[in-house]
């Protein structure tokens, strides 16, 4: 099978940054609601759950569906492999 470039290769870990960055950041925001939100107000509650929503299904998942399909490209047309190493196969 053809392997990627040395471009395509440097496109590829970047976009695999950014997902990264993406699902990390949300995790993190995530954390940041939970933390400061107060049980004993109702609208606070329902304000924040939304928000977290949002936060999941538009920034973690699209950062997790991002990591999946970079690491499938890095597996399969990089010279990293997928089994070659066995702490990919582990990551």
């Amino acid at each position: 099978m053809k392997k990627i470039g040395a471009e395509g290769t440097k496109w590829l870990k970047i976009i695999h940054i950014i997902s990264v960055t993406l699902w990390f950041g949300g995790i993190i925001s995530l954390l940041a609601l939970i933390s400061g939100i107060n049980l004993s107000v109702f609208d606070e509650v329902n304000a924040t759950y939304r928000s977290m929503r949002i936060i999941d299904e538009y920034i973690i998942r699209n950062g997790a569906q991002g990591i999946l399909i970079t690491s499938i490209i890095y597996s399969i047309w990089t010279n990293w492999g997928f089994f070659k190493h066995r702490w990919v196969a582990v990551k």
